[in-house]
């Protein structure tokens, strides 16, 4: 079974950065981590519940979402940052 899909993504932007920050998700067999994605493609895999990139094009639809131990991927959460 995939993880559970994460509840909130929130972002914060100025001058310089992007961060997201979001909910951890649940999985029975434990997380890899969780896959970050703009304009639809995979743009990092990190460990943890934050993520910071350059806040040159950062503007636009950020998704979120979990990966398991085994490879499942859970339901993308979507942010939209103005």
């Amino acid at each position: 079974m995939p993880p559970t899909a994460i509840d909130t993504v929130r972002w914060h932007l100025d001058k310089r950065w992007l961060v997201l920050r979001w909910t951890a998700a649940r999985d029975a067999g434990g997380l890899r981590g969780y896959q970050v994605l703009h304009a639809g493609r995979v743009v990092k895999t990190v460990p943890g519940t934050t993520y910071t990139a350059s806040a040159r094009g950062a503007r636009g639809v950020w998704k979120v979402r979990a990966v398991d131990r085994g490879g499942n991927v859970g339901e993308a959460t979507s942010v939209k940052v103005r």
